[in-house]
């Protein structure tokens, strides 16, 4: 898996790209940088996360996992908006797990989109 970041000051976005096969400890990685970016961390910047040249492999017990995760760091995600741009099914189903559960819990709101407008458009709302 490889992955990459920007930051975008004049949208006040952080975008990431993945690729390759995305297992729950690849996640994790990508997870800690982000938590280490100030604009993200401690700043009201937005996450743009493209999936769409990788494929989630995550089985049900890294959804539990992965979702205790978010709620420990409800503080940092709690108003933010996340866009998740998907290709492939397994990787859309997956997110839209995640779209109800996290707004409803914690207040972070995640939407799975299938194109960059859309995903975009989401953010700078």
């Amino acid at each position: 898996m490889s992955y990459s970041i920007e930051v975008n000051d004049e949208l006040k976005i952080i975008f990431y790209k993945h690729s390759g096969l995305i297992e729950r400890r690849d996640l994790g990685e990508v997870w800690k940088e982000l938590l280490g970016i100030k604009e993200f961390s401690e700043g009201g910047y937005n996450l743009y996360s493209d999936y769409r040249n990788g494929k989630l492999n995550l089985i049900d017990s890294d959804m539990e996992v992965i979702s205790d995760f978010l709620n420990s760091i409800n503080h940092i995600l709690k108003g933010k908006k996340e866009s998740v741009l998907v290709a492939d099914n397994s990787s859309t189903a997956i997110a839209l797990l995640y779209e109800n559960d996290m707004f409803s819990e914690i207040g972070f709101d995640v939407k799975a989109f299938s194109t960059e407008r859309a995903a975009l458009n989401f953010l700078l709302k």
